[in-house]
């Protein structure tokens, strides 16, 4: 009876590493019978296969052992050193990828009956880059340009490469990372844990298809730009539209765009929202159909001073002066220069003394506000807020935000009454 392919359907996967001795690779392997029951302390034979292209491709190397499993069943040898016509050195290991093929005959004969095949990964690459020592480094620009290089004007790039070798390297380590990633998900699902599809510092796109680069500041990682969804995560659509009445009465969920008549360079509304985001009340900020999107929230008030406290204890920035390290740098005349220095929007307007230094990427702009007293737009370039969900203790009208001032350079936590026109910023955190 034909036994199973041994290792490959029980264990997790061989293990292959450089060996000490030059151009030889160690292998192990564990042997199991078509019962999946060890072979311990048992005699077998073993042919092993280079394999090139595909796991059914032709064998470039081919060599034989006679081993004896320990009481676990694990067979350890040296891929290179076994009995074979070929010669393991000729290998070029550009040209792959290759595949690791065993045969196996549990009577220590040629009558092979447990097979099994694994890519190989990073051995080939490894042993490839010994013929680094016979590679003549070039040694100036004449030298770059007698290889085909364009001195001044060719532009390499990593992920859209321009010169055939580099396209190359790219397309082998592209076909090893794939390899690894669906190892990973193989291994993953054989012990029973979920996939993370949302890793940390990773882009994060929301119900509409907005897509917010994250920063990752202490065990807390934001949004690094303001939210701009028109919908509840749920899909639904949030109520706008709204006019100086509605807004300020209103008790349900709204947003609104500030105008761009308003805002000297920006032309439509779309323009206002990439800039700066939404404006929403409180109440569509805390509606339990959720504005962030999955695993996501919008801010506790506790949130904003971890936030708040975590950069005044681990960096030499002094209390009071935390609000311009959160601060976007972009202002009109920013004495950073620079990016920084800039009349376009989003930015801060300009101020003698405070300025951002955006220390850790969290990108504060001046969103400006929506009130909540009259329903008129106000103070764009002037401050921005954050709502958190948390309602006040002292006034249950009202609710926490976080606050940064053009003119300030602390980060406030304060409270307003919900009908107020916020910005939105969504955090997780990353205990």
């Amino acid at each position: 009876m034909k036994l199973s392919v041994a290792f490959f359907a029980s264990i997790l996967f061989a293990v292959l590493s450089i060996a000490q001795v030059p151009n030889y690779m160690s292998y192990q392997s564990v042997i199991r019978d078509n019962e999946n029951q060890l072979l311990a302390n048992q005699e077998v034979g073993m042919q092993l296969s280079i394999v090139q292209g595909t796991v059914d491709g032709p064998a470039v190397y081919v060599e034989t052992h006679t081993l004896t499993t320990n009481s676990n069943g694990l067979v350890a040898l040296e891929i290179g050193s076994g009995q074979s016509t070929d010669n393991f050195s000729a290998i070029d290991w550009s040209d792959g990828p290759y595949f690791a093929k065993t045969e196996t005959d549990p009577d220590g004969g040629t009558n092979y009956t447990i097979t099994g095949t694994s890519q190989m990964l990073s051995v080939p690459y490894a042993l490839y880059a010994e013929t680094a020592e016979s590679y003549e480094e070039t040694q100036d620009l004449s030298d770059v340009a007698s290889l085909g290089n364009a001195i001044h004007s060719q532009i390499k790039e990593l992920m859209d490469p321009t010169d055939d070798q580099d396209a190359v390297t790219k397309n082998y380590v592209d076909k090893i990372v794939d390899a690894l990633l669906k190892r990973i998900e193989v291994l993953e699902d054989s012990l029973g844990i979920e996939p993370d599809d949302d890793p940390p510092g990773e882009p994060v796109e929301d119900i509409e298809g907005n897509v917010y680069e994250t920063v990752i500041i202490g065990n807390q990682e934001w949004f690094d730009s303001n939210l701009k969804t028109r919908r509840y995560k749920n899909g639904d659509f949030i109520d706008t539209g709204l006019n100086n009445d509605e807004w300020i009465n209103a008790t349900e969920g709204a947003y609104a765009i500030f105008p761009h008549q308003a805002i000297p360079g920006l032309a439509s509304d779309a323009e206002v929202m990439e800039a700066y985001g939404v404006l929403y009340n409180w109440y569509a900020a805390s509606d339990p159909r959720g504005l962030c999107p999955e695993g996501w929230q919008v801010p506790e008030v506790d949130d904003f001073r971890q936030l708040r406290n975590y950069i005044i204890d681990n960096y030499d920035i002094e209390e009071d002066k935390e609000g311009n390290a959160l601060k976007s740098c972009r202002q009109i005349d920013s004495p950073l220069g620079g990016e920084c220095d800039t009349n376009e929007h989003p930015r801060w307007r300009e101020h003698d003394v405070q300025y951002g230094t955006d220390d850790f990427g969290f990108g504060g702009l001046p969103a400006g506000t929506r009130m909540g007293s009259s329903g008129t737009y106000a103070s764009i370039g002037l401050f921005t807020t954050w709502w958190a969900s948390t309602v006040s203790e002292e006034d249950e009208t009202r609710a926490h935000l976080a606050i940064l001032w053009r003119s300030l350079s602390r980060f406030g936590i304060t409270n307003e009454h919900k009908t107020v026109g916020r910005s939105m910023r969504c955090v997780r955190s990353l205990d």
